[in-house]
């Protein structure tokens, strides 16, 4: 059953990559970079996937917003950098998050909420939670970003 629902999510974000490829930067050859998501995402947002490859110290992970649409992040093997679109910097859709743009503030926020949703509602903690957020953190001082408040935020707050 899992696994199934996983091909389903998988199939979801193979079904955007069009619109997804036209979002990133390709100008500089080899550092493929986004800074916007590519449709409108919808708090809250919840862990759909964890995904630990020990052959490449890779983290890949599936966070899903409130209408269950799935994101696909994870972080660069060598600088920790976030990176958005596909489960390896290998694949066509896999870009870095531009730092100081959009994506990067509401990212950060996001998937910490999806974390910080996912132990409040399991006791415990999953090691998959605890490498994402170590892991998001050294991604935040590479980008620069330690107190960031995304947008959609602060428009809850209006």
């Amino acid at each position: 059953m899992k696994k199934k629902a996983a091909n389903i999510k998988k199939e979801k974000i193979k079904n955007r990559s069009k619109e997804l490829k036209k979002l990133i930067d390709y100008s500089i050859p080899g550092y493929p970079e986004i800074s916007d998501w590519d449709i409108l995402v919808k708090p809250p947002f919840s862990i759909g996937l964890i995904l630990n490859f020990r052959c490449y110290s890779d983290t890949v992970f599936i966070i899903e917003d409130a209408n269950k649409t799935p994101f696909t992040f994870f972080f660069d093997g060598f600088l920790g950098r976030l990176c958005f679109g596909a489960e390896s910097y290998r694949e066509e859709t896999a870009a870095y998050i531009k730092a100081n743009s959009k994506l990067e503030k509401e990212a950060f926020a996001a998937i910490e909420s999806a974390i910080n949703d996912f132990q409040s509602e399991f006791s415990g903690d999953y090691h998959g939670l605890s490498l994402i957020r170590e892991r998001l953190e050294k991604a935040k001082v590479y980008a620069g970003s330690k107190d960031i408040v995304p947008s959609f935020l602060l428009d809850k707050a209006r």
